[in-house]
């Protein structure tokens, strides 16, 4: 064998080295990066949900997404004792303190009841909390929602809730107008309650308009009464869904002037309201409207003042309604 053999053997030794060292820290980097390092979390937090997991049972029939599946079935003690219900499906955790600041149970197949003694109410770091689509029998929802000061994002829509929401509450102590099932949660900004058997009752006499800002409303199927007045002082709308409830008589004028700079989405249809819209809404994108609302107006009249991007959601939601008008 030649020196120039043992030259190319020796360089092609070294290469496959350096590839195998390769692989390995690739290997290793790639374990790391699928098993996210968090900081200690919190025995506390880690029995609550477990608590909260055993509070319920497990049955396909409470959810009706075709999607929805069991994710609490994943939360087990991990041997050895290690804490490691960060990685369980739907929590998410505060990378810095391991606290958890999401819950993500929608469309979960919960079926049970919940109250202000659950041991949900002890994880006072969340942020985000989405309990839809299940079946909680008609509970209440619970004062203890108030013990959520961080809380951000709140969907409890088709759950299966009962009882009333006594709305907007006048705090003497300090003049300031509060809900008085989230009258800490400062920060709340999208508020979905859709379709459960609630009441949703409103203060009348309202002397501040301190209220919380809220971008998504979602308030279908809570048999309100009329407008709620909070919504004069709401600036920041994106979303506001009052449909199929009891609503009756005229449209208050404030109403129509309700977060004009951001309101793209408003739906009243569904009521019983004897009002006309007024002739020009330029900032609303989507408008659901009943027949019996916009009766006083003809077809061609609105074309006229309803701006081009209503028009044809408008002639569906018109021809829509006169169908439905006279099938009854």
């Amino acid at each position: 064998m030649g020196l120039l053999d043992i030259s190319i053997i020796r360089m092609v030794s070294k290469l496959v080295l350096v590839l195998l060292l390769f692989h390995h820290v690739v290997i290793a980097n790639s374990s790391y990066s699928s098993q996210k390092q968090y900081p200690s979390c919190p025995d506390e937090e880690k029995s609550a949900l477990l608590q909260f997991k055993d509070s319920f049972t497990i049955d396909k029939s409470a959810s009706s997404s075709t999607d929805a599946y069991p994710k609490v079935s994943s939360w087990k003690p991990a041997e050895g004792g290690n804490n490691t219900y960060c990685s369980w499906e739907g929590v998410k955790c505060d990378e810095k303190t391991g606290h958890v600041i999401g819950l993500d149970l929608g469309s979960s197949c919960l079926h049970g009841s919940i109250n202000s003694n659950s041991s949900l109410f002890r994880l006072v770091h969340l942020q985000r909390l989405n309990l839809s689509d299940n079946n909680f029998n008609y509970s209440q929802i619970p004062t203890s929602i108030r013990n959520f000061p961080n809380l951000t994002h709140l969907d409890l829509s088709t759950s299966v809730f009962s009882g009333q929401i006594l709305y907007l509450h006048s705090n003497s102590l300090s003049g300031v107008v509060e809900f008085q099932m989230f009258q800490n949660l400062q920060f709340l900004y999208q508020l979905q309650l859709n379709w459960n058997n609630i009441d949703f009752v409103t203060e009348s006499r309202i002397v501040n308009s301190t209220v919380s800002q809220f971008t998504i409303l979602g308030l279908s199927f809570c048999n309100i009464r009329e407008f709620p007045s909070f919504l004069q002082y709401q600036k920041r709308l994106e979303r506001l869904d009052l449909s199929r409830n009891k609503i009756r008589g005229q449209v208050p004028k404030w109403m129509w002037n309700t977060s004009i700079e951001t309101l793209l989405l408003l739906d009243i249809s569904s009521n019983f309201i004897s009002d006309q819209p007024p002739l020009v809404l330029p900032w609303v994108k989507l408008l659901c409207i009943s027949y019996k609302f916009v009766s006083g107006y003809g077809k061609q009249e609105l074309s006229k003042i309803l701006k081009p991007e209503l028009r044809n959601l408008y002639n569906i939601l018109f021809q829509s309604s006169e169908g439905m008008n006279e099938n009854r």
